[in-house]
């Protein structure tokens, strides 16, 4: 499979559902996550240990991506004057050491391991063997207050109270 790298910029913002420790989870898919954690704390420079290490959920918005909520409905790229499907391995989940330090309205760049569907007649928003697996280098918004859990408070502050 050949490998993209797809740059663009997104808002984003935490669901106030609580943060995951994946060592004692018993979510769908657990190993997984935990690789995929371990996939996108390599890519930037980090490493991800599932005893200690948290992750939060999140929502992606953003124009760069046509999408007013990525992880649920999925995302749109064009790559070579073709629409394409795409979307994150770690669906709508990060490590939140990738947060520390960081605020409400900061800009920080994180790389995402991915996939993209080039024939977009199947609309299809989950990765199956017709996906070329990308590497998606974003800037990410950290915008709590303009979505819908912005009064939960600033993007810090909700991830410390979930903490």
């Amino acid at each position: 499979m050949k490998k993209n790298t797809i740059k663009g910029a997104l808002d984003c913002f935490i669901i106030p559902n609580g943060t995951i420790n994946l060592s004692k989870s018993t979510m769908y898919n657990t190993a997984e996550k935990i690789e995929n954690m371990k996939k996108v704390c390599e890519l930037n420079g980090t490493d991800f240990d599932p005893e200690k290490d948290r992750i939060v959920e999140l929502w992606y918005c953003g124009d760069d991506f046509k999408t007013n909520n990525l992880c649920d409905h999925g995302g749109h790229v064009t790559i070579d004057n073709e629409e394409c499907g795409m979307g994150f391995d770690t669906k709508s989940y990060l490590p939140c050491k990738l947060f520390e330090g960081h605020r409400e309205g900061d800009i920080i760049n994180v790389k995402i391991p991915g996939w993209i569907r080039k024939n977009q007649k199947l609309k299809i928003l989950y990765k199956t063997t017709e996906c070329e697996d990308a590497t998606f280098d974003i800037y990410l918004k950290l915008n709590q207050r303009d979505y819908r859990y912005g009064w939960h408070g600033n993007f810090e502050d909700v991830l410390e109270s979930i903490m």
